[in-house]
């Protein structure tokens, strides 16, 4: 009798496993309800007489439960194919980045030709237009970048959130499927059967979130080489477009410049030669030059202050030339943040990598001095717009095209009696 036991034994041990091994692939299969087969049941529930209202309701909430566990598993399940997908071709892809980083380096390399100088009002135009279409372009592409950087930190995150996540999934499994195991197979009373159902949809959502976990995880770096890669194709493609609008910048400020210089010059002669005539004709001609020194101004020519004048060449706009370097810098910021990161990421934090981080460190400019620089260059900016609200003031109060000028002397002496008429000696 003793034997026999021992043999049913060993017979049960050796069974155990391949029962589990059925069990396990039989909960990997999908449920045999779906979403609609569920509705149905709540609508069979509340329809139903030999239930009282709290087991109706209970029933109603755990059926309600395992649809939204099946729309979760669903979810899981796009989750996997993306990861899947975000991988695919990564080989060809990962040339396709070196390729374009390779020509990108290269015309980064080879100095821009210079610019012909506008020679009329039609071309300053298009070269203006041109420039609002590459501030634009810029001003996506940095967009674009800040998108990228937010994707990178949210791997960085993922590196320790999502295993985590896939133990919590394991362990909460683990309990559902006790609990599974515990309820049967059989037939249940309506409470219980719902509970089990609603087992069975969330054990299904455990298993899908597990499988789209593993996938995340194991694709993460790869990920993360390709997304590094297009974020360095897409700074490069910053830095060129930076340059070209410099460029812009240069040549449309510098036309800017000398018309309104020359603006300045003709109007400065034009008042020598009415030095003798009228007083009103005199005061007209000095307005003239205020208004055309302060559209100068706002063009960028240099005024004399304390004896000094600057060439053409130092003349751009005080703001736009300010905006430029800004932008120049945080580039550089940018890449040497990157660089930081990767070898922060590396995780070999060695004294060759501490000495290259200090060095990163030391290229920055003192926050102070940015500070310093941003509360100038508002206050130009603030000094450049009250200029300019009062040379349009000044221009509204001019007259337009013909006017009667026995009217304005006879209106100017109305203010000024001691203003000698047009005729006088």
């Amino acid at each position: 009798m003793q034997f026999w036991r021992y043999i049913l034994l060993i017979f049960a041990v050796c069974l155990f496993p391949f029962q589990l091994a059925a069990q396990d692939i039989n909960a990997a299969t999908p449920p045999i309800f779906t979403a609609q087969t569920l509705e149905d049941r709540i609508g069979l529930l509340e329809a139903q007489d030999d239930l009282s209202e709290e087991q109706r309701e209970a029933a109603i909430v755990s059926l309600r439960t395992a649809i939204e566990r099946l729309n979760d598993a669903t979810r899981q399940i796009e989750r996997r194919e993306q990861y899947e997908v975000a991988v695919e071709n990564a080989q060809q892809v990962r040339e396709e980045i070196d390729t374009e980083l390779d020509r990108l380096r290269e015309q980064l390399e080879v100095e821009p030709e210079p610019m012909s100088q506008p020679n009329s009002e039609a071309e300053l135009f298009e070269l203006e237009r041109e420039l609002i279409a590459k501030q634009s372009d810029l001003a996506e592409l940095k967009t674009r970048l800040d998108g990228l950087d937010e994707t990178l930190e949210s791997f960085l995150a993922r590196q320790s959130n999502a295993p985590s996540e896939m133990s919590e999934a394991r362990a909460s499994l683990t309990e559902l499927q006790t609990r599974l195991n515990n309820l049967g197979d059989g037939d249940l009373e309506t409470v219980s059967d719902a509970r089990r159902t609603e087992i069975r949809a969330h054990s299904w959502y455990r298993r899908n979130q597990i499988r789209a976990l593993e996938q995340e995880i194991s694709t993460l770096p790869l990920r993360q080489e390709l997304l590094r890669g297009r974020r360095a194709v897409a700074d490069l493609e910053a830095q060129i477009l930076l340059r070209e609008e410099q460029q812009l910048s240069e040549e449309t400020g510098q036309k800017r410049i000398d018309d309104a210089r020359a603006l300045q010059n003709r109007i400065a002669d034009q008042v020598e030669g009415y030095a003798d005539h009228h007083p009103l004709v005199a005061e007209y001609a000095r307005t003239n030059l205020d208004i055309a020194n302060d559209l100068a101004i706002l063009a960028g020519v240099p005024f004399e202050t304390s004896g000094e004048t600057g060439t053409p060449e130092q003349t751009m706009t005080m703001t736009s030339q300010r905006t430029i370097i800004a932008r120049g810098q945080l580039v550089d910021i940018e890449n040497n943040l990157i660089a930081a990161q990767k070898l922060v990421d590396g995780g070999r934090l060695d004294r060759e990598a501490g000495e290259v981080l200090r060095r990163l460190g030391r290229q920055l400019r003192p926050a102070s001095g940015i500070r310093a620089d941003l509360r100038e260059s508002r206050d130009a900016l603030t000094r450049a717009l009250r200029r300019q609200i009062i040379a349009q003031e000044d221009l509204r109060g001019l007259p337009v095209g013909a006017f009667a000028i026995n009217e304005v002397v006879n209106s100017a002496q109305y203010t000024e009696p001691s203003l000698p008429s047009l005729n006088a000696d």
